[in-house]
């Protein structure tokens, strides 16, 4: 099996690993650490340091829930893009057309 995530790995994206997150945590806020790391093939400690990129950089914002955090788009952030300074993460995933996620209620 270890074979098999290497080489799974080795695959490339179009989007990087903070564009996946991203993209993940947009589509499901309450998804884990562990829960992201499963989907996206990555390591929980990449996926730790990824989301502490993306809480810096004001992408997103991490809220505690009982034992647990969540996490939240901020779809006002700038994209980090070259030529695309003005583009919002909101934007972003409207061009990937991307759903926002359905309110628990």
């Amino acid at each position: 099996m270890a074979d098999e995530r290497t080489a799974e790995r080795r695959q490339w994206s179009l989007l990087s690993s903070h564009g996946q997150v991203l993209l993940s945590v947009y589509k499901a806020p309450d998804m884990t650490v562990r829960s992201l790391a499963r989907s996206l093939n990555f390591s929980e400690r990449r996926i730790m340091g990824v989301l502490r990129e993306l809480e810096t950089a004001g992408m997103i914002r991490r809220q505690r829930v009982g034992r647990q955090n969540r996490y939240v788009v901020n779809t006002g952030a700038e994209v980090r893009v070259p030529g695309a300074q003005s583009t919002s993460t909101l934007t972003l995933l409207s061009a990937l057309a991307v759903q926002p996620p359905r309110s628990a209620g």
